[in-house]
């Protein structure tokens, strides 16, 4: 009895086991990478359609002695945070806020005047980068 053929029979049995291995570990790679990017690409759209439903506006803005009162109103679809209010492009003592704006809510802020008079352009951010500007 020869076993001339039992040893080719027996290592293209194992090449096409490898050859199955790889495939399967590039596919399962493929697979893991392109679900990451997808989940990637739904919360960046998540993401930017919140950004989009955002929706806030000084209504009114005046100057009393050495403050800036700012009225504002939440006239979007969800709730949004603001946490900057700028005057002239710098951050005044009372700038820094944590207030959560229900849709329809609004609410009443105030900082300090810069010392140089007036105009005065205030602007409300957001915790998602939207902002309103005003002149007072």
């Amino acid at each position: 009895m020869t076993r001339k053929g039992a040893s080719s029979v027996i290592s293209s049995v194992i090449l096409v086991f490898v050859t199955l291995i790889i495939g399967l570990f590039c596919w399962y790679y493929a697979l893991s990478m392109s679900q990451m990017a997808s989940s990637r690409v739904l919360s960046e759209t998540r993401r930017d359609v919140e950004k989009f439903c955002e929706w806030f506006i000084i209504e009114h803005a005046w100057v009393e002695s050495d403050r800036i009162y700012l009225y504002v109103t939440n006239f979007g679809k969800m709730s949004t945070k603001l946490i900057r209010i700028y005057v002239n492009s710098q951050l005044p003592a009372g700038g820094v806020i944590d207030a959560e704006l229900d849709p329809g809510e609004s609410c009443l802020f105030s900082v300090t005047k810069p010392l140089d008079d007036g105009p005065y352009i205030v602007k409300v951010m957001s915790e998602r980068g939207n902002f309103d500007v005003a002149s007072v």
